[in-house]
Order: C-alpha cells, then structure tokens, then sequence
C-alpha cells in the first residue's frame, strides 16, 4: 500500500509469512514537483483563535513540517523490516 501527504510517502508491504517491510520519505525540496504536494489548504473558519463565533473567512493553512522543510530542514527517511519472529532492522537517513 502507497500513502502520499503533503510533505511525506510511505509504502507498506506484507508477506504471508507475517513479515512486513515500511519505506517512509519526506519530500524534497530541491524537487521542483515537490512544491506541488505542499500547496497550502484552503480552509473556512467561523471561529477565531477563542472559540467565538465570526463571520466565516477562508484562511490558508500550510502544515508545519512543510514550513520547516521549506525553510531549509533536512527531510527524514527511513526502512523498517519487521520478520515474522519478532526481529527488527531499521535503517534511518537524515
């Protein structure tokens, strides 16, 4: 199974014999697509920051992880190996 979100993906897989494997990446922001997963949400809100109601107004919101790697961070990855008898091995790039 594959996920893809604004600043990460992740593909799961699975064995019959119980074993599973995850690869998870963030995106990168050297990759001109990349900024096509990170476009701000367009979202309405008829609260303010206390609760009250407002007029409802739409509002951007960027996730914060997507603000830090367009700032600069550096973006995590990972591969996970889970063997059916209960051994792990995880490999983890930064």
């Amino acid at each position: 199974m594959h996920l893809d979100s604004c600043h990460s993906f992740q593909t799961t897989y699975s064995c019959g014999c119980g074993a599973t494997a995850i690869s998870y990446g963030e995106r990168d922001v050297s990759d001109p697509w990349t900024a096509i997963w990170m476009e701000p949400v367009l979202e309405v809100h008829g609260r303010d920051e206390r609760g009250r109601f407002v007029k409802p107004h739409v509002e951007e919101v960027v996730c914060f992880r997507c603000r830090e790697l367009q700032s600069g961070a550096k973006p995590r990855h990972y591969r996970e190996l889970l063997l059916a008898d209960g051994t792990s091995w995880v490999d983890e790039r930064r």
